[in-house]
């Protein structure tokens, strides 16, 4: 019988190394990118981003736009209060919705005929 053998992480088995980059004009960060040679000249030469995370000034002033959408909802807002814009879009939604249902609909004697959906054997 052998002795009890341990196994010892190979060196290299958790991947290439990453860092974070972000955009200087706007402080965006880009977590988790690949920090190789190539890497580094593709994301700062070519997309003008900088290497590391963002100072806090530039951090602070750099929020996602889902961020700003969820806090928007957040607060309560009632999209048939003040915006008409949303509402707008979706009663031309809806009329248009009417119009393609009127065009797809079959009349005959006995009233519209429901379109069939197909089913998968």
């Amino acid at each position: 019988m052998r002795g009890r053998r341990t196994l010892e992480p190979l060196p290299g088995a958790g991947g290439p190394p990453k860092a974070t980059y972000h955009d200087p004009k706007t402080g965006q960060e880009f977590p988790g990118l690949p920090v190789d040679s190539y890497s580094i000249w593709n994301y700062t030469v070519r997309r003008g981003l900088a290497f590391g995370p963002a100072p806090a000034e530039l951090k602070a002033k750099f929020v996602p736009k889902r961020d700003v959408e969820l806090a928007y909802i957040g607060e309560g807002s009632d999209l048939s209060a003040g915006d008409s814009a949303p509402n707008s879009v979706v009663q031309q939604l809806l009329d248009r919705i009417e119009a393609l249902e009127a065009r797809l609909s079959v009349q005959t004697e006995d009233g519209p005929v429901e379109p069939v959906q197909g089913r998968l054997l």
